[in-house]
Order: structure tokens, then sequence, then C-alpha cells
């Protein structure tokens, strides 16, 4: 008899010292949680990061459904904390990537990813009433709410992947070492009764830690830094995201900057490495602050030149946004891209070189490869009447 009281004594401290502890350990992972979405608006806001919105679509929904469904079920407070900051923080998120504006279009995986992520989110939200009738529907109800971790992380992990420039690693690792502790504190508070609790968890921290891992893996190169810019400087644009504007007013003819970064050889579209500026066909520049942050005007008052140098089409004044037309810069025939620049002339569809500035006596102002790439066109233009050809 003495010998049962003191087991369950023991029993009780252990479980009163798992339960303060879970608690500690919950509390810590909701501030690491919260602390590294801080850390991300900032950079966001900073122009440092670039991203994925359809990723961030995906959590805000996932989260905040997955936090619904959680209470429903009576989990405790600490263990709630993280998935409450993670609902109301990635929807803050979600919603800048809106503001920003038209981001790239979805590619093939995206698009699936997404699917797939909206069925298995309505999958698992229509058995939700059916958990506790049977085995095959509690099974099935695990895989499917669970599984759209990893459906929504796909989009952000083939871009990262593609551009690791793109994510900062702080975040990431934060994230990772906060789902790290809510994995202990799930672990603390149910024990293995509820081993599928820990599924959530564990995969955060893998898919998490991959992010951060990858953009550890971004190219350390020498980076002209914005704020000592001579001419141009980094601010919020007008027409969409960060643009780079005029630190001292600007004579027309002038030169602003000259576009440098590594050479890249590629038939890739832009749409997959956004701030890479053409060159030639095929032949792309990613450039070195500021010119990654110079965005698109139909109307532009500066453009590439000989050099490649950025030089002022007209007077620019002091604090303006430096633009250039993006159409100078992509010699793909077939190329197309969305326009809401807001200039007078406006042309709503961007398309290549040849094709924007076909009828035009003069070659547009670009640069000397590019132009090359027009006159050619020209010239074949005069040969054939069809024009259905690339350059």
């Amino acid at each position: 008899m003495i010998w049962l009281i003191l087991v369950n004594a023991f029993n009780l401290g252990v479980r009163v010292i798992f339960d303060a502890v879970s608690q500690y350990l919950g509390v810590i992972a909701g501030a690491c949680q919260l602390a590294a979405y801080l850390v991300y608006i900032r950079y966001f806001l900073g122009g440092a990061i670039r991203p994925n919105p359809i990723s961030w679509i995906m959590f805000a929904y996932g989260t905040s459904l997955m936090l619904f469904l959680e209470w429903r079920v009576g989990a405790s407070w600490e263990v709630l904390l993280l998935p409450a900051v993670c609902a109301a923080m990635s929807i803050v998120v979600a919603l800048m990537c809106f503001s920003k504006g038209p981001a790239a279009p979805a590619d093939t995986a995206e698009r699936w990813a997404f699917g797939a992520d909206i069925g298995l989110t309505f999958g698992y939200i229509a058995m939700v009433g059916r958990i506790g009738s049977s085995a095959i529907f509690n099974a099935a109800f695990v895989v499917a709410s669970n599984a759209t971790t990893i459906t929504a992380f796909i989009p952000i992990l083939l871009s990262t992947a593609r551009n690791p420039e793109h994510e900062k690693a702080a975040p990431w690792v934060l994230w990772t070492f906060a789902y790290g502790l809510l994995g202990v504190t799930t672990w603390l508070s149910s024990g293995l009764s509820e081993p599928t609790l820990l599924i959530y968890p564990i995969a955060s921290v893998v898919l998490h830690g991959a992010i951060a891992t990858l953009a550890l893996l971004a190219p350390k190169r020498p980076r002209t830094p914005i704020e000592e810019h001579e001419m141009a400087y980094v601010g919020k644009s007008n027409i969409q995201g960060f643009g780079i504007f005029a630190r001292k007013a600007v004579a027309a003819g002038s030169d602003i900057c000259r576009l440098e970064g590594p050479v890249k050889r590629t038939s890739i579209y832009t749409e997959t490495h956004p701030n890479w500026i053409g060159i030639g066909k095929d032949h792309w520049i990613d450039p070195q602050p500021p010119l990654d942050h110079i965005n698109h005007s139909c109307e532009p008052n500066a453009a590439l030149g000989g050099g490649l140098m950025l030089r002022a089409l007209r007077p620019i004044e002091r604090d303006e946004e430096i633009t250039m037309d993006y159409s100078t810069t992509e010699a793909d025939f077939v190329w197309e891209m969305a326009c809401s620049c807001g200039a007078p002339s406006c042309r709503k569809t961007l398309r290549s070189i040849q094709v924007a500035f076909g009828d035009d006596a003069t070659p547009p102002h670009a640069a000397p490869e590019m132009q090359r790439i027009w006159k050619l066109a020209k010239a074949q233009r005069r040969k054939v009447r069809t024009g259905a050809f690339n350059v």
C-alpha cells in the first residue's frame, strides 16, 4: 500500500513538473515565433527578401484553420500559443505580399501545389465531423491535415532553391528552433498517448530548417552598399514594392550608375529570376545594388547604353524614382508581362524589344547587344512580311 502511494506521488510530481516545463517552453516557443516574424517583416520592408506569395497565402489560411481545429479538440494553451502567433502573423505577411503589387506568374509546380493544398484542406475539413467514428477516418484526417504543411512549403522551397538570396536564414533558424520547442511541449503535454500530434512540429522543423539551409547557401559576393551609392538610393515605390530614387538632380544624358553583377547565360525566363536584367539573347546580369531594385515604366526616365551604363533620358529631379523600360531588356520573341506602371501611355502588356518597338524607325534606348537584336529583326521584316520568327 505504501509503495503504491509512493509511486502515485512520484507520478504526480513528474506530471506537475512536466506541466510547468511545457508551459514555460510553450511561452518561449511563442516568443521565438513572434521574434522570427518581426525579423522577417523587417527584411521584407527593407527589400532584403522576396517572399513567395503563394506559400504565404497557404500559410495564412492553413495555420488559421489548424489553430481553430486544435482549439476545438481542447489543446492546451501552451500548445496553442505558437500556432496562434503563426496564424496572425502569416496573415500579415500574406497581406504584405498582396500590397507589394502583382507577382510573377505561378509556374506549373506552384499551381499544382496550390491545387493539392486546397483539395487536402477541403478534404480534412469534411472529415472533422467523422473523427472518432472509425480508425480509417482518423488516419485519413491525420494524413490530409499534415500533408498540407508539405504542399504549402513546395512553392517557397522551389523559389528559394532557385534563388537562395531571396530569403534570409535568421528568421527560418528561429522558426526551426520554435517548432522544436513546440514538439517538446507537445510531448510533455500529451506524452506518447497522441503520437500523431508530433507530426506537425517535426515536419515544421524539417521544412523550416530546409529553407534556412538553402538561404545559407546564397552566394556571398561583394555588393556596393545602397546607402553609399552616390547617385541613387532605394525607397518605397508608387509603382511596385521598392524602387531606386535619385539622390540628387540628374541632367539629361548624365550617367547614373553602371550595371554590374555576375553574368548569366541561360534561356530561362525573367519570371524565374525577376531581378535579372537582359543585355542580349540568353545573356543576363544578376545586378548589384541599386539596379536590383529598378522598376519598369512605359515612360522611363533612364535607359542602359554603351558600357552598360544607366543614363538619364531626360532631367530627373532629386528624390524622383528612376525607371527603365523592361521591354528593352528582353529578347525572347514570345515573352509577355502584364504592366500596371501607371504611366499615361502604359502599354498594359510588355513584349520583347523586337515586338514592342518593331514599328519604330530608330532603335530604342537599350544596351548595344539589345539594339543589335532589334536591328536584325527590323532587317528581317523588310525581307519577310510575316514577322513570325525569333531572333
